[in-house]
């Protein structure tokens, strides 16, 4: 993200805490119950990007709201995301021990004190959302209904119902896990983005829009986790990766492969992008959202592909055969593609950047005359390199922004 971006994203974060801790604190009336509050709190300060909330508020600006019109249901969507996680983490169901990078509820309180921690958050949610001295009664209600689809049986619940499902089916298709994914996932992120709309008392039309939108982003998200799974580290992420295929679940990695994977997360989040470019003002949301596909990944967003950084001999010897110094006529081939941590070096443009030891894949199509030309999808690297003179060559990067 650019750095205005993320310094807003913090802002909000910082905001969305604050409502957090303001609505749940242990009172005189719940003294005797402060076990179960401290459960409560213990997950709900564990972290996280916090979307949802921002998500509720991003819309709500965008429809000319305050932040106080949507802080409650701010509020309310993430107390619901964290008990969704509470009992999704519980041996019943994923069995996961930790989140967020510290142990999972069950594991820091005990099994029984994170169901009733789960439960009580749900509560609280429309609790909050019913006490908000800002929005009348007839706003409230829509809070409310938008918030209970959002979490129902049609929603994030019978999400779960069915991924414990298909843990057990061989036959699982595409569409099978769009479904789930769709209601597990993305049922609270469409109905985050509703919230906001609602809450700035937008039109029926603007709600149908943010929510097309909040329907593709979700799925992308979804799409985006399972990849983490299998390319990312539990240091990184915070939680255990490489469950999904522990336990053979049927995931997108597992039915279009990693590359198709990939390819169907950029084209949902381009069309959610696109979706959203309708809202004046969209321009923060617009890079959030793109962040969210790229996260793990450093990002070129503009850049000049050549196959002329030689990657042998001195620093100078491999930048005089960069397509910069007009090597053998080569033209420069713009892309946009990612970059993952490697092993790898880069010759060339690329060392002038100042990047250092990374590999991966980038895609876009070249417009170099180049016999080699850069066609879809192709690795990059010391080791992808053409053999011939010169020591070999491998491709260069040149970069004009990320």
């Amino acid at each position: 993200m650019k750095l205005e971006n993320k310094q807003e994203l913090e802002r909000l974060v910082h905001l969305v805490e604050t409502g957090l801790d303001e609505r749940l604190q242990v009172t005189p009336e719940v003294e005797r119950q402060k076990r179960v509050i401290a459960a409560m709190q213990y997950s709900l300060d564990a972290g996280g990007k916090r979307i949802r909330p921002v998500l509720v508020l991003e819309f709500c600006r965008l429809c000319g709201g305050s932040v106080q019109q949507a802080m409650a249901a701010a509020c309310a969507i993430e107390m619901i995301h964290t008990f969704s996680l509470i009992h999704d983490d519980l041996p019943a169901m994923d069995n996961d021990d930790f989140r967020r990078g510290k142990p999972s509820c069950h594991k820091a309180f005990d099994e029984a004190t994170a169901i009733l921690a789960g439960d009580a958050l749900s509560v609280q949610a429309f609790r909050v959302i019913a006490e908000d001295p800002v929005q009348d009664d007839a706003v409230k209600v829509q809070l409310m209904q938008i918030l209970a689809e959002a979490t129902s049986a049609a929603g994030m619940i019978g999400g779960q119902v069915m991924d414990m499902e298909y843990e057990t089916r061989d036959d699982v298709t595409q569409a099978d896990l769009e479904a789930m994914c769709a209601a597990k996932t993305g049922a609270l992120i469409r109905g985050a983005c509703r919230l906001g709309c609602v809450a700035a008392g937008a039109s029926e039309s603007v709600v149908a829009l943010a929510d097309q939108y909040g329907a593709k982003l979700g799925l992308a998200f979804q799409i985006v986790d399972d990849i983490l799974d299998v390319t990312s580290t539990t240091d990184v992420l915070g939680k255990p990766v490489g469950s999904d295929a522990e336990e053979g679940k049927t995931t997108f990695v597992t039915l279009l492969g990693l590359e198709r994977a990939r390819e169907e997360a950029a084209r949902l989040t381009q069309e959610a992008e696109e979706l959203l470019q309708q809202f004046v003002g969209h321009e923060f949301l617009l890079d959030l959202t793109d962040s969210l596909l790229n996260r793990g990944k450093i990002t070129i967003r503009r850049g000049t592909f050549c196959r002329f950084g030689r990657r042998s001999g001195t620093d100078a010897e491999k930048t005089k055969h960069c397509c910069r110094n007009g090597k053998n006529g080569y033209e420069k081939s713009p892309v946009a593609g990612e970059i993952s941590a490697g092993t790898a070096g880069f010759a060339g443009g690329f060392e002038e950047a100042g990047y250092g030891a990374v590999s991966g894949t980038v895609s876009g199509d070249s417009e170099s005359a180049d016999r080699n030309s850069f066609q879809d999808r192709r690795t990059f690297g010391f080791e992808s390199g053409s053999s011939g003179a010169d020591g070999g060559n491998a491709p260069c990067f040149h970069f004009s922004g990320r």
